[in-house]
């Protein structure tokens, strides 16, 4: 399988990051993640407000790292046996 690079950064989209390297991995690829640090990245999430002329722009992840780790598990099953 093919070896691939993200790049991505802090305030990258959440979805934009994550889904693409989720769904590589789950084909069988080597996803490497690069960043101008070497560090967690904080994703956002972009949201459209009705009374807002553009979007904002909330943290994708809590700052709790238990609930953090939680999702990531959930992410990442065991293979079946």
């Amino acid at each position: 399988m093919a070896k691939v690079l993200v790049m991505a950064g802090d305030a990258a989209e959440a979805l934009e990051t994550m889904y693409p390297i989720q769904r590589l991995k789950e084909e069988g690829h080597t996803v490497h993640v690069a960043a101008p640090k070497k560090k967690v990245i904080q994703t956002v999430v972009h949201d459209f407000e009705p009374h807002m002329d553009t979007y904002t722009a909330g943290r994708a992840w809590p700052d709790n790292p238990a609930i953090l780790r939680e999702f990531l598990r959930l992410l990442n099953p065991v293979p079946a046996r």
